[in-house]
C-alpha cells in the first residue's frame, strides 16, 4: 500500500513540475521588460512597444491578465505566438501634471506550461512643468516707478517637484531692496503654494526691469516690471 502512495506522490509531482517549469514558458521580452519616458510634457500621452518572441518548443497563447492602473491601454497584437515567432504588446500611458507616473501590466502565456511577464513603464514629466508664477507682469504707476515699489507674487508648484529634506525657499534677483518669502502650504497633495513679497530698488528711466525667481525644484522664472504707460487723453 505504501509502495502505490510513494508512486501516486512521484506521479503528481511530475505533473506539477512539468507543469510550472515547461518550455512553452520560455517568452523573452524585447528589448527589456521595463521602460522609463522621461522629459514628457503634462498630460502627454505615448505608446511604448514591448515584443515578445516565443523560445520555447509549443505555441503560447496570450491574455492579459491584469493592470496596475487605469492609466494604462495594453493592446496585444496577437492572442498566440507560434514557436520562434514574435507578437507585440503596446501600452499606452499618460504623463501626469507633475511628477512621475507608474503602471505594470502583467501578461500570461499558456501552453504546456504557464509564463507570467510584468511589463513596467514609468513616465517623467520633465522638471520645471506644472510651475505657475502669477503675475507674470507687472506695470508699475509713475510715482512708485522712481520712489520703489512693493509687490505679491504668488506660486504654485506640483508635489512632485519640490525637493523633500531641504530649505524650499524661494530667491529673488534684480532691482530688489528685500525680499521674503512665506511657507508653503501643501494643497491638498497635488501641489505647494507660497508668495514672494518684494520691494525694488528705484527703477531709473529705461522703462522695464526683470526680477528673476529661482524656485527650488523648478529652477528660475521671470517676472517683466514694466512702467505704466496710461494711454493719451486719460
Amino acid at each position: 500500500m505504501k509502495y502505490y502512495a510513494v508512486i501516486a506522490v512521484m506521479v503528481i509531482f511530475g505533473i506539477c513540475a512539468r507543469f510550472a517549469y515547461s518550455d512553452a514558458g520560455q517568452i523573452q521580452v524585447l528589448p527589456s521588460a521595463h521602460r522609463v519616458l522621461q522629459a514628457m510634457e503634462p498630460n502627454e500621452k505615448r505608446d511604448v512597444v514591448f515584443r515578445l518572441r516565443n523560445v520555447g518548443s509549443a505555441v503560447a497563447n496570450l491574455e492579459i491578465a491584469a493592470r496596475s492602473c487605469a492609466c494604462l491601454r495594453p493592446r496585444l497584437s496577437s492572442s498566440s505566438i507560434a514557436c520562434q515567432e514574435e507578437a507585440t504588446v503596446t501600452l499606452t500611458i499618460q504623463a501626469p501634471n507633475v511628477g512621475v507616473a507608474k503602471g505594470t501590466v502583467v501578461i500570461r502565456a499558456d501552453a504546456d506550461g504557464v509564463c507570467i511577464l510584468r511589463l513596467g513603464v514609468v513616465a517623467e514629466t520633465k522638471v520645471g512643468s506644472g510651475c505657475v508664477v502669477a503675475p507674470s507682469e507687472v506695470e508699475i504707476a509713475r510715482d512708485e516707478w522712481s520712489s520703489g515699489w512693493t509687490g505679491v507674487f504668488a506660486i504654485r508648484v506640483g508635489a512632485g517637484l519640490l525637493p523633500r529634506g531641504q530649505t524650499n525657499t524661494v530667491s529673488v534677483a534684480g532691482p530688489i531692496l528685500r525680499s521674503r518669502t512665506s511657507d508653503w502650504v501643501d494643497l491638498s497633495g497635488h501641489a505647494f503654494a507660497c508668495s514672494v513679497h518684494v520691494t525694488t530698488l528705484p527703477l531709473g528711466d529705461t522703462g522695464e526691469h526683470t526680477l528673476t525667481l529661482s524656485i527650488p525644484g523648478v529652477g528660475q522664472r521671470s517676472v517683466r516690471l514694466k512702467r505704466w504707460a496710461p494711454a493719451v487723453g486719460k
